[in-house]
């Protein structure tokens, strides 16, 4: 368990708060899924064994997991408060479905680099990144890199045991939550949810009364190119054994796909707007993609924010 960060924030900046605040929640809620997984074990064998009568049970669990609810939204409450000072929240991510003020907490609070003592650049941090956060990164592959979105040899990154790794994990645990959401918005008023959708189709998925399928000729030819191979799976294709039963590996990985196109490109919107809100040089964002109707070729962040408000 990690241990609770006790600082005081006085004198802070907004986005050093938001960074503690929001990194304070998700070691609050870690705190409560495991104690309620604990007490929650503890009153079943308080049953079984009739150690307590029947009345208590669920009551250890439901008391702890109540107080560490309440400390979960407290914080939630302050980091709403923050953001109300903060223009990329204000001008748009408040109006992006999907993205409530925890997550675009993290996300901004995340691309803050805090101040480090130890720093060479320390005391002024002149030559530094310290206490900076959207400034750092002059161009979309920095950000999408820092945030572990890169591609390596074509491929999603990942860690190496014994290495450490040359982004920041936590931030992309946290986008990977992002995706999360988009995915269960509702696609007829969600852009980025539209998006993933479009992605799919285009992937060779295809909607049924029982959700996402991908016809086996369609999936075969993935396999052939590489894609979801796992152990298994090859395995299967050295000894030429038929591979239509292995089709999840390749649809979880074509549909983790789809989802990273839509958070990277959310992701770049977020830094065109952040950047050009600062005053700040900005290029065309990498992220292509094609929307169908007029919307074809680059999409902007003002135009994704007109498509969202437009379906309020």
């Amino acid at each position: 368990m990690r241990r609770f960060r006790i600082l005081l924030m006085q004198e802070t900046n907004n986005l050093e708060k938001l960074r503690f605040l929001v990194e304070s929640y998700y070691d609050i809620q870690d705190v409560r899924i495991g104690v309620s997984n604990r007490t929650f074990q503890l009153d079943e064998k308080e049953v079984e064994h009739k150690v307590e009568k029947e009345t208590t049970k669920g009551k250890i669990s439901q008391s702890h997991t109540d107080a560490l609810k309440n400390i979960e939204a407290s914080i939630q409450k302050q980091i709403e408060e923050v953001l109300k000072e903060i223009p990329i929240w204000t001008e748009f991510m408040k109006d992006i479905r999907g993205v409530g003020p925890t997550l675009a907490g993290g996300i901004i609070g995340y691309m803050y680099k805090p101040y480090n003592d130890k720093c060479d650049a320390a005391p002024t941090h002149k030559t530094c990144s310290c206490g900076k956060s959207i400034e750092r990164f002059d161009n979309i592959s920095k950000l999408h890199a820092y945030a572990g979105q890169h591609v390596v040899n074509g491929k999603a990154p990942k860690r190496t045991k014994g290495e450490k790794s040359n982004w920041n994990s936590k931030f992309r645990t946290h986008l990977w939550k992002v995706g999360q959401t988009f995915m269960r918005s509702d696609e007829s008023k969600s852009f980025y949810r539209d998006l993933y959708t479009k992605e799919k189709i285009k992937l060779g998925f295809i909607k049924t009364p029982n959700g996402w399928d991908m016809p086996k000729e369609v999936r075969e030819q993935w396999i052939a190119k590489g894609v979801g191979q796992t152990k298994k799976i090859k395995e299967k294709l050295e000894k030429g054994q038929e591979i239509s039963n292995e089709s999840d590996a390749v649809k979880g990985h074509l549909d983790a796909r789809a989802r990273r196109k839509a958070v990277k490109l959310f992701l770049a919107h977020v830094w065109w707007k952040w950047r050009t809100l600062e005053g700040l040089p900005v290029t065309d964002p990498y992220p292509m993609t094609e929307m169908g109707g007029k919307h074809s070729g680059l999409i902007t962040a003002d135009e994704a924010l007109e498509w969202e408000r437009e379906r309020k």
